[in-house]
């Protein structure tokens, strides 16, 4: 008899150096069974600042916050079904 193979239904992101002071990288796994997301960078409040397309199959993304003010920022991670993972950063 074959078994089905689970299929994990929920992503993870680790995003370092946290806190940072410009460049951070992003390593991730989409949420879901989709295989492109939407990385969307919110701001306190809550606002999108910056949104990225993303690929399930490159795992990792460098970005440059150097412009960026110091504070505190969301990352949310949403794959196409609407399913999401989001990690907080520190903009020092």
């Amino acid at each position: 008899m074959i078994e089905p193979k689970a299929i994990p239904l929920d992503g993870n992101m680790n995003l370092y150096p946290n806190p940072s002071t410009g460049q951070i990288q992003l390593d991730y796994e989409l949420p879901g069974l989709f295989e492109s997301g939407t990385l969307d960078l919110c701001d306190i409040n809550g606002k999108v600042i910056r949104s990225v397309q993303i690929e399930e199959h490159k795992n990792s993304l460098t970005l440059n916050l150097s412009d960026f003010p110091s504070g505190k920022y969301l990352f949310i991670l949403r794959d196409q079904g609407g399913n999401q993972v989001s990690e907080k950063l520190v903009k020092l």
